[in-house]
């Protein structure tokens, strides 16, 4: 049996979607279970032998649903297992599966709690042809799977709830209490406006006089926007854009305070790595990042939009060593409960179900 991973894009900076088919891949082969990458676009001029590009100008290229195809009559036997990941390779997935006449199991991973097909007229009708053909749709967050199901009732008994998972690089807490020197406030993710990052430059305004920078770290289309506001906002000396980072271990090495403002997230890896480094973390109220944060002190979590909230806690925090350094040692121990390895073999025992025996690693 072999796990062809059909998704977007692949290439040089990674969402999270991106990252967890990736993990999954990797652990899989580790655990000589064959497994395969597939994108249907190339970001950029990246080379990379981790995955299979077929090589469209845009993932949403109609024709990828002719070489999802192709590359299934080529390459999937009637045993093997085909997990998609985002739309539109879920759907054109389910559509190219149809008409290569392949028999095999059909898996796919929701990412997100939002995306802009819900609640339309042709949104209704594209995730019908999309979700039917699923033998199980597997949900990052209990938020991710409650915001499906209110959505795709059919086939809310085809969900079912496996939480990402991420190396955790810390074996043991590395957090210091940072006494008498700047404090860095770290952010990873894209530069996209659902992370929201307009509220986190904006509550820096209402700081007090403290010694802070704020670093982001990630690159996407709202960068220049988002450095004309430092501008406007006279943080440009407080504000520092660092760019995709491919290895943030040193950023957290180096981080105070982790913020996370996004307007919706299906799971948030990033704070799961944060708090792997022990940083105390301020997050979203929203249901992917409480499921993370969980009941634990491991984070506090804050309205996106409520700049004031927003300022308010990152205030406390950084005056406060002592709530800082008890939500690290409740985050770092929180964070062992989302390991890459428990996410692949709650995969592996999901795939041995739908197969019908126990897959060997």
């Amino acid at each position: 049996m072999k796990v062809h991973h059909l998704i977007n894009v692949l290439g040089r900076s990674h969402g999270g979607a991106e990252k967890i088919a990736l993990e999954l891949h990797y652990g899989l082969m580790e655990r000589k279970i064959q497994s395969q990458v597939v994108a249907v676009k190339q970001d950029g001029d990246v080379k990379s032998t981790d995955f299979v590009s077929l090589n469209h100008r845009s993932p949403y290229a109609v024709s990828a649903v002719l070489s999802f195809r192709k590359y299934i009559r080529k390459n999937c036997e009637p045993g093997d297992i085909i997990h998609t990941h985002l739309f539109p390779s879920n759907l054109f997935a389910s559509l190219a599966v149809r008409i290569s006449g392949w028999k095999g199991i059909l898996v796919t991973t929701e990412h997100s709690t939002h995306n802009r097909r819900r609640g339309t007229l042709w949104g209704r009708i594209v995730d019908t042809q999309t979700y039917k053909r699923y033998d199980r749709i597997f949900c990052i967050s209990e938020g991710t799977r409650q915001s499906l199901a209110s959505w795709r009732k059919r086939e809310s008994d085809r969900m079912f709830v496996i939480n990402n998972g991420t190396p955790l690089v810390f074996q043991s807490n590395p957090y210091q209490v940072n006494k008498g020197k700047r404090k860095i406030i770290l952010s990873m993710g894209r530069l996209h406006t659902i992370k929201n990052y307009e509220s986190a430059i904006r509550a820096l305004t209402q700081l007090k006089a403290n010694d802070f920078e704020y670093w982001i770290a990630g690159s996407g289309a709202e960068e220049m926007k988002l450095k004309q506001l430092t501008e406007e906002l006279g943080l440009v000396d407080r504000v520092r854009f660092l760019g995709y980072v491919e290895n943030p271990k040193e950023l957290l090495l180096q981080a105070d305070l982790f913020l996370i403002t996004s307007h919706w997230e299906g799971f948030g890896l990033s704070v799961v790595e944060a708090m792997n480094a022990g940083i105390p973390v301020i997050a979203s109220d929203v249901p992917g990042l409480g499921e993370v944060i969980g009941d634990s002190n491991a984070g506090c979590l804050v309205e996106p939009t409520n700049e004031t909230q927003i300022a308010s806690e990152i205030q406390r925090l950084l005056e406060d060593d002592n709530s800082r350094l008890e939500m690290s040692k409740a985050g770092f121990e929180r964070a062992k409960q989302f390991s890459a390895d428990s996410m692949v073999d709650a995969y592996i025992d999901q795939y041995s179900e739908l197969a019908g025996e126990k897959i060997s690693t």
